[in-house]
């Protein structure tokens, strides 16, 4: 009997061949993508990518990028549902971006999910999420892998303190972290991957339940610095990409020569070939990580919050004014031959701005890629950004007074 002929005669075979007929009578007259990827989608009501049958879902995902269904982001949705059950808390969706007729920075939006209900209920709020966000031109849209206070004020994206329960891991390779040899300095083979522009990859570990902030940090702390991946995913409030969203480029990565039009997000491959759920535990990513880089310091962030006990890094100092141009900052041509006064520059005023010492890192590690930043090192180092940015306060307010 052949794969086929089984697939056929197995339990739930009559819905299959009924699938199959229906679709080949709704290309037979001629519908869209659109069209067959809603037909498909109501196979599996539950956005599960597992119900969808194995003949179909290459092509359910090829119709879905087309028209924007983020049916990509089916299987990152169910395992952060899975693993955030019964935790309380909400998830947080971001979106940020420009007007690509203006260049102009479109105000942040911020979308927060309670985590209660049905899996079935939670999938159709990510879906209704997404594809509010979706539809701002511009808009680039992400979501944190992690669970927030159930009382975070709406329209707040939240920090690490909000955070209650860490659920994936996820490392950032654009063209600076060399993607095409990611794989080679991974400890372990990603569950997911999404390509996020052609050629740059996010990889996704889904842990097997809720670990707070302090039990996550040691780790990713030390698997980013070995496996060089941008800096920036140290942080547990960090947002990701959603695969089957447009990414927008910004102004200055056009100047820069990417082309202004978007590019889909999609989910680029995930682990298990039957699209079952795969998770790890801390101790198993730590195992591994030690396995393959024996020298691994998992007592960086202990090292860090000793040197700086004299130092309130969570202390705001003026009132917060949102800085929505640090790209454009620290890609001025002014800085090409000065790229540290640069960084300084920006350090200083989102000292001024309000900004914390903890948020102005994490404002210059999202913007690793900029020219400016490229004053840390190919591999920005986090302990020269820091030092930085305490000796940028100095300058802000101790030297004008």
């Amino acid at each position: 009997m052949s794969a086929q002929q089984a697939l056929e005669q197995a339990p739930g075979a009559v819905s299959d061949r009924e699938l199959r007929d229906n679709v080949k009578a709704t290309r037979a007259r001629g519908a869209s993508e659109g069209e067959i990827a809603t037909l498909v989608q109501k196979y599996a009501p539950l956005g599960n990518l597992c119900d969808i049958p194995p003949w179909m879902r290459a092509e359910f995902l090829a119709a879905s990028e087309k028209i924007g269904c983020p049916a990509h982001f089916f299987p990152i949705a169910q395992r952060l549902i899975e693993i955030a059950a019964d935790r309380g808390g909400k998830f947080v969706l971001c979106g940020f971006g420009e007007a690509p007729d203006t260049g102009k920075t479109i105000s942040p939006q911020i979308v927060h999910l309670p985590n209660k209900g049905e899996p079935a209920f939670m999938y159709r709020q990510f879906d209704s999420a997404i594809r509010r966000l979706g539809k701002t031109p511009g808009l680039n849209t992400y979501v944190m892998p992690s669970l927030v206070l159930a009382d975070l004020p709406e329209g707040s994206r939240g920090k690490e303190g909000d955070v209650i329960g860490v659920l994936a891991l996820v490392l950032d390779f654009d063209d600076k972290q060399k993607p095409a040899t990611r794989h080679d300095r991974l400890p372990v083979y990603p569950h997911a991957e999404v390509e996020t522009s052609p050629g740059n990859f996010q990889c996704w570990y889904f842990l097997d339940k809720p670990y707070s902030v302090a039990e996550v940090k040691p780790i990713i702390a030390a698997l980013v610095a070995k496996v060089g991946s941008d800096p920036g995913c140290k942080t547990a409030d960090h947002p990701f990409r959603i695969p089957g969203t447009l990414n927008w480029p910004s102004s200055i990565k056009i100047k820069r020569g990417r082309p202004p039009e978007p590019v889909m997000a999609r989910l680029s491959d995930i682990a298990d070939p039957s699209w079952q759920p795969t998770s790890i535990t801390l101790d198993a990513l730590k195992a591994a990580i030690v396995s393959k880089y024996p020298g691994a310091d998992f007592t960086a962030q202990e090292k860090k919050v000793e040197a700086d006990k004299d130092f309130d890094w969570d202390k705001r100092y003026a009132p917060l004014t949102l800085i929505t141009d640090a790209e454009e900052a620290l890609n001025d041509p002014k800085w090409a031959d000065q790229r540290s006064e640069g960084c300084f520059a920006l350090e200083c005023r989102a000292w001024r701005s309000g900004y914390t010492g903890e948020e102005i890192i994490e404002l210059m590690l999202d913007h690793s890629n900029t020219e400016c930043m490229g004053h840390f090192g190919d591999q920005t180092d986090e302990a020269r950004v820091r030092a930085d940015v305490k000796r940028a306060f100095k300058k802000a307010f101790l030297e004008e007074k």
